[in-house]
C-alpha cells in the first residue's frame, strides 16, 4: 500500500490534488488508439524517458526567462534532481501534476506561448493554479508506453525529435492523438534524493492495468 506524501500546499489541496495516491478507477478510451487514459501511477517518485530519443525529460533550470524550467527530453542519465519528478494525483478526476526536484516547481503547458514553442512544458509554477499543470496519465497497454494528455488544450504532449539548438527534444502539448513514438514515454521509480543511486530499469505500469474501467 503506497503512502501520501504529506506536504503543505493549501492551494493544491483545495483543487483536489495530494501527492500520489490510490488506485485511479475512471480510465477513458482514447479515439483511434490502444491507448487509455485516467490511470494511476504506481510510484511517487518519477524519472521519464522518451520513446523517441532514448533519453530522459530534464528541467532545463539554468535557462532563463521564459525558457526557464523548459522540458526536453535530451539527458542520457537519470541521477540528477532536474530529471526527478514527484507525481500529484487527483483521485476524483483521475488526472495527475509532475513537481520538479530540482526546483521545486511543478509542470506547466504555456498555452499562450506563441510559435514552435507554443504549449512547450515547463517546471516553473509554485502551486497549481489551473488547467495548464494538469494532465490525464495515458497507458498502452502493448508497448508499455505513458503519453500524457493536456487539461488546458487537450493535445498530447511530444518530444520535438526534430528540433536543432536549445529547444532540441522540447516537450510540447500539441498533438491530437497518440501517433507514434513522439507522444510515447517509459516510466521508472526514482528515489527522491538527488545523489546517485541504483537506477531502476523496471518499466512502470498502472496500477489498475489489468482491469481499466
Amino acid at each position: 500500500m503506497r503512502k501520501l506524501i504529506s506536504l503543505a500546499l493549501s492551494v493544491t489541496s483545495l483543487l483536489g490534488l495530494t501527492a500520489l495516491g490510490s488506485t485511479s478507477a475512471n480510465a477513458a478510451d482514447v479515439s483511434a488508439s490502444a491507448v487509455t487514459c485516467g490511470h494511476s501511477i504506481d510510484a511517487s517518485y518519477i524519472t521519464i524517458r522518451s520513446a523517441r530519443t532514448g533519453n530522459y525529460v530534464s528541467a532545463e533550470l539554468d535557462y532563463e526567462d521564459g525558457n526557464y524550467g523548459m522540458l526536453r527530453a535530451r539527458a542520457a542519465s537519470s541521477n540528477g534532481s532536474w530529471e526527478k519528478f514527484q507525481v500529484w494525483e487527483n483521485t476524483t478526476t483521475d488526472q495527475v501534476a509532475f513537481r520538479n526536484l530540482g526546483n521545486s516547481r511543478f509542470v506547466a503547458a504555456e498555452i499562450d506561448t506563441s510559435g514552435e514553442n507554443q504549449a512547450m512544458l515547463r517546471a516553473r509554477s509554485t502551486t497549481i493554479t489551473g488547467s495548464w499543470e494538469k494532465f490525464d496519465a495515458c497507458y498502452d497497454q502493448d508497448t508499455k508506453s505513458w503519453s500524457f494528455r493536456s487539461v488546458a488544450n487537450g493535445r498530447f504532449v511530444s518530444a520535438e525529435a526534430d528540433y536543432t539548438g536549445y529547444n532540441a527534444n522540447v516537450l510540447r502539448a500539441r498533438s491530437s492523438a497518440v501517433s507514434g513514438s513522439w507522444e510515447r514515454f517509459y516510466l521508472y521509480a526514482a528515489s527522491p534524493t538527488s545523489a546517485a543511486t541504483t537506477l531502476s530499469t523496471t518499466k512502470l505500469t498502472p496500477v489498475d492495468a489489468g482491469s481499466p474501467s
